[in-house]
């Protein structure tokens, strides 16, 4: 994923969640480390390519 796209979507998602680290891509998703900011715990975030 662009750094471009990379931003967009963790702007899309700054008010539920803090969009980390890419955990792994392939097929069609990439997967992203978040932080999810209402409930304090640790998620990850999927991305369509």
């Amino acid at each position: 994923m662009s750094e471009s796209t990379f931003e967009r979507l963790r702007a899309a998602l700054a008010d539920h969640y803090d969009l980390g680290e890419e955990l792994g891509a392939g097929g069609m998703l990439t997967v992203y480390r978040a932080d999810d900011l209402k409930h304090e715990r640790k998620a990850r975030e999927g991305a369509a390519a």
